[in-house]
């Protein structure tokens, strides 16, 4: 396997006025779990901690979790009460601890993050985010917002 390589996406203009909730929706994907018993259990412990430092945490509204197996992909939609209080949320050593292990595990091999909102139009509005993989194929299909939302 090479080296996985990042991509940040850029936000959109409308970004800058926005100072309502966010949401943040991101996957990750693995490769061969049954091979790689160790690194499940490391992700799962790591993921539980990261799971009650949100709950915890300034200005979380909501947390959906979501998998597909058949393609071994792991995802979550957290919700934000602004982008400040989402921000803040990057100095938890549990976030880091999981950002850094996933980043440099073999087992995880691509993972997308990105923040958005809905505006009163039902705009979306991107805030941004990244993705990472090491082979264009690792790249799950992007399904899992509306498709006709038109953008800000």
């Amino acid at each position: 396997m090479t080296r996985k390589r990042m991509v940040r996406i850029p936000p959109n203009p409308a970004a800058a006025h926005w100072n309502g909730p966010v949401m943040v929706r991101g996957w990750l994907r693995v490769r061969n779990p049954w091979r790689h018993p160790l690194a499940v259990m490391i992700l799962f412990k790591k993921w539980i901690r990261v799971r009650r430092d949100v709950g915890r945490a300034d200005g979380f509204l909501w947390f959906e979790y979501w998998q597909r197996l058949e393609s071994l992909l792991f995802g979550m939609h957290v919700g934000w009460s602004s982008r400040e209080k989402l921000v803040r949320f990057d100095d938890y050593e549990s976030h880091r601890d999981i950002a850094k292990w996933a980043v440099a595990s073999k087992f995880v091999v691509a993972m997308k993050l990105q923040t958005m909102a809905r505006a009163d139009d039902g705009r979306i509005i991107d805030f941004g985010g990244f993705y990472m993989c090491s082979d264009e194929s690792d790249l799950a299909e992007d399904t899992l917002f509306p498709s006709d939302a038109r953008r800000a």
